[in-house]
């Protein structure tokens, strides 16, 4: 079993041009992970996703909002 891994960071919806917090270029950063996350099951590196969620009370990154759901073309597998 390998020591590595690779971290999937903060790939949300809140993020998208949709979403309440924007980023320049999240299409083509998801695309690009999209290809580091195949290559990685792939080789069978264990993939590990980390989501941000707020309290209630922080306009960004509500609980149980759509902003806190990964981008659908990196959501993790079900093992």
């Amino acid at each position: 079993m390998s020591k590595s891994a690779l971290l999937v960071i903060d790939l949300q919806n809140e993020y998208l041009p949709t979403g309440k917090l924007p980023l320049v270029n999240i299409e083509q950063a998801a695309a690009n992970a999209v290809k580091v996350i195949a290559k990685a099951r792939q080789q069978g590196t264990q993939v590990i996703h980390v989501q941000h969620i707020a309290d209630a009370e922080s306009p960004i990154f509500e609980p149980n909002s759509n902003g806190i759901e990964f981008q659908d073309t990196v959501k993790p597998q079900e093992d």
